[in-house]
């Protein structure tokens, strides 16, 4: 089976973070959750400090920040969407032995 890594990067009261993880958790599909930002706005500590940075000049402008990581290559996006959440069941699912 070909490994998939999913990382979900996001923050408290973050409704498009919320659904993202529950869509996730209602397929069993595996993943890691990073909060990023504090209760204040900011950066819980240095590395995530520097993966916003890294959003923002990728042009991520919302929560959450989605990368998966194929064994092909990452795909990333930011927002909550179906769409692309879809495709990592169905490579899932296509990847089991």
């Amino acid at each position: 089976m070909e490994k998939v890594v999913i990382a979900v990067y996001g923050k408290d009261n973050c409704p498009a973070c919320r659904q993202t993880k529950m869509f996730l958790d209602s397929k069993e599909v595996p993943y890691l959750y990073y909060k990023v930002i504090d209760e204040q706005g900011n950066p819980v500590d240095a590395a995530m400090a520097s993966e916003l940075k890294y959003f923002k000049e990728q042009g991520f402008k919302q929560f959450p920040v989605v990368s998966v990581t194929y064994p092909d290559g990452v795909d990333e996006w930011s927002g909550f969407r179906p769409d692309k959440l879809k495709q990592i069941v169905y490579k899932s699912v296509d990847n089991q032995d």
